[in-house]
């Protein structure tokens, strides 16, 4: 956690959050305001999909290179959601992260029950940096898109609506690169 802060954890809003962007997975955070940029179209599941690669932008220790790594690591929960694939997801993630566990295990769960998921996509908005010296908080809005959520092969699907979050997402560089290490709903206080 960020030293001197206490952060509203999202683990309450997990279930909310799916339904509405996986049923509604809602964990991106935002930034004043400004309209959400508009992303590529999400990948479908497939037996070819892979992971999206990692811009050499995203390893560096700068301000723009903490946004590319937050940017990317939201490319690859798109990616986890709609493949079930979660193992880049998992090395992004510090073991402190208890929400990005939560999304990891419903991602796993989902596809191991024989569920699905498609669309559902976060696209970001402007990310605003905040660095304390030992973690950095970047918050953002959070534009989540329509999807279908089936929760095991005997489910019926849910359809999810459009909706938006603010959050916050925590993340420290170590000589392996930039590691996730916690998502919350808003802004830090």
């Amino acid at each position: 956690m960020f030293a001197g802060n206490s952060q509203r954890a999202f683990g309450g809003t997990m279930w909310r959050a799916v339904a509405t962007v996986i049923s509604g997975l809602i964990l991106i955070g935002g930034c004043g305001g400004d309209d959400p940029v508009p992303r590529e179209p999400e990948p479908t599941p497939s037996s070819t999909a892979t992971p999206p690669p990692m811009p050499d932008q995203a390893r560096e220790n700068t301000v723009e290179g903490a946004a590319a790594f937050v940017t990317y690591y939201v490319d690859v929960l798109n990616y986890a959601a709609v493949t079930g694939d979660v193992d880049e997801l998992e090395e992004l993630t510090d073991p402190s992260c208890e929400g990005c566990a939560r999304y990891v295990e419903l991602f796993r769960n989902t596809y191991a029950d024989g569920g699905a998921i498609s669309g559902g996509a976060w696209s970001l908005g402007t990310i605003t940096i905040r660095d304390d010296g030992i973690e950095t908080l970047a918050s953002t809005d959070v534009q989540i898109n329509e999807g279908q959520y089936t929760a095991t092969s005997s489910s019926e699907p849910e359809a999810t609506s459009r909706t938006s979050e603010r959050l916050t997402f925590g993340a420290v560089l170590t000589d392996a690169g930039w590691s996730t290490t916690q998502l919350f709903l808003g802004d830090p206080k």
